[in-house]
Parts: structure tokens; sequence; C-alpha cells
């Protein structure tokens, strides 16, 4: 009786406590397999312009204005910066006056040689008819006379020419004293201030051309047997965004840097748009050719944390 009091009273306190337990987890497993696997390497790299020029004046002078600063985006023959012009100007103004003048004499010695030369003519003609009537000094005066006026006039007509090749150069060095964009672009650096003296040469503002792009990838000298026949088209990802960027026709440029032992795997974006400027970074994951054997585990056995992901498994 006792035995049968003590069973029961176990089996009402377990029906208790199981009555009070939380309901059961259900739980799932999968088989651990093994598969090859190639790795991927990971690798940095940047947009650039294949175009870049640095603008650098013809002439020296004086920077009187500049017209753009650093980031501006510009047209194509868009001024740029400007040179004081002032004495050039003056310059062409005294030799486009010495010019007029030069000119007025052209004209005078014209009609005067003109003249003597009638005069002389007509000397000879009544010479001709008369004999005797005109003496040869007189001949030989009016000779000499002829021969002054057209060396005179051979003299203002040299001086007008040197003159119109003097201002025509004046006004191609006055052209100079303002610096155009070779291209629609972007100003990338701007190296000389309003006030400043520039020499000729030097590079006062780098261009770039904002639709010519190319991504440069840093590739560990490790890849690259894997990338000569590797291909043509690639996607990465923007570094400030994480969005994809398309390249096309991959190359590689075959010199490896000596210090950081990385050579460059170059595309070109297959859409260019005002989102995508020179100097952004991106990244890119390369396949290796090497194959490795990887233990592979059911994505539901990954437990994420504020730590990282775990893998659990029963051993």
């Amino acid at each position: 009786m006792r035995k049968v009091i003590f069973i029961l009273s176990m089996v009402s306190l377990l029906n208790i406590c199981f009555a009070n337990m939380p309901p059961l987890t259900p739980v799932k497993y999968s088989m651990v397999t093994k598969e090859e696997v190639k790795r991927h390497t990971k690798v940095s790299g940047r947009v650039v312009s294949k175009r870049v020029a640095s603008v650098s004046p013809q002439v020296s002078g004086l920077v009187q204005k500049v017209h753009v600063e650093a980031g501006a985006w510009v047209k194509k023959d868009q001024v740029l910066l400007s040179l004081d012009d002032q004495k050039t100007q003056l310059s062409i103004s005294e030799m486009k006056a010495q010019l007029k003048v030069n000119e007025s004499m052209k004209g005078k010695l014209g009609k005067l040689l003109a003249i003597q030369k009638q005069e002389w003519k007509d000397l000879k003609l009544t010479e001709k008819d008369y004999k005797g009537s005109v003496s040869q000094k007189e001949l030989r005066v009016e000779e000499s006379k002829t021969i002054q006026l057209e060396g005179d006039l051979q003299e203002v007509l040299s001086q007008a020419q040197v003159l119109s090749e003097k201002i025509k150069q004046l006004e191609l060095n006055l052209s100079y004293h303002q610096l155009k964009a070779p291209f629609a672009g972007q100003v990338l650096t701007k190296h000389i201030s309003e006030g400043h003296w520039i020499n000729l040469g030097t590079a006062v503002l780098d261009v770039i051309d904002s639709k010519n792009l190319e991504v440069q990838l840093d590739c560990p000298e490790t890849l690259f047997e894997s990338l000569v026949n590797g291909p043509k088209e690639v996607e990465v990802e923007m570094s400030h965004s994480g969005k994809s960027l398309s390249l096309k026709n991959m190359f590689l440029k075959s010199k490896v840097d000596l210090k950081t032992k990385t050579f460059q795997w170059c595309g070109s974006p297959v859409k260019v748009n005002s989102s995508l400027v020179e100097g952004m970074s991106v990244n890119a994951y390369i396949p290796s050719t090497h194959i490795e054997e990887a233990i592979i585990v059911d994505s539901n056995a990954i437990l994420k944390n504020s730590v990282g992901s775990f893998v659990y498994k029963l051993s």
C-alpha cells in the first residue's frame, strides 16, 4: 500500500513539474559536407581620369583674375585665368598709330612718285622729239629724283610690313593672356592666386576629363597569372555607397610596384554619370586559381550576435 501511494505521489509530482515547464523549442539539423571552392581575394582601387591637362600660360605675366576654383566644372574653351594685358594693349595701340602714319606717308609718296615719273617721261619724250632741247644733266637729275622716291616708298612699305607683323604677334600674345579649358571637365587643383607673377610654362591649373574615366585595381602579384587571361567584364563595389559598378575592357598593366608588390588591373565604367568622380574608392573580389576543400554548413546553423557569427555543431 505504501509503495502504491509513493508511486502515485511521484507521478503527481512529475505531472506538476512537466506542467510548469515551457514548451520545447523545435530544432533542425543538416549534414555537414565538404566541397572544393575557390577563394576570393579582396582588392581595392580608385576611379581616375584617363585625361588630365596641366594648364600653363604661353607668356609670362601678372595674374589679373582667376575665374574658377578647385572642384569647379568647366566647359571646353571656358576662360579659367586672365593675365594683365595692359602693356600689350598699349603696345598694340602705339603700333597701330605708327601704322596709320605710315599709311599716310605711303599715300603721299605714291602720289609724288607718280608725278615724278610723269615728269621724267615727259623730258625723255621732249629730248626724243627735239634733240638737244634737254640736257643730260637734267635727265639724270629727274632720274635720280625718281629713284629716290621709289626708295623712300619701298622703305615705308617695308616699315608697314614690319609693323603689321608686330601687331599680329602682339594680338596673338594678347590671346595668350587668357587661359582656357582644353576640354569639358573638372578643375582638379589650383596652384596660383590673383596678383602673383607667373612665368611662361608654369602649371597654374589641373583639369581632368570627367567623362573619360578608368578604374584601377591594385592587385597582389600572386594574382597576376590568374588575371593574364582574366574576364574582360567585372563588377566592383563603390566603397562610399556599396553600389555595384560594371567595368568593361579590362586589361593588365604589367609593371609591378616594387614597394607594394602590386600591379594594376584596369577597366572602363560601362556607364559614367555625375555621381562617379575622380578619386572615389572601389573594392573587388577576385577569384583565385587555387582550389581548396571547405566544410559547408547550413546557413541556419549560423547564429549572429553583437560579437560576430559563430557556427555551433555537436561533436
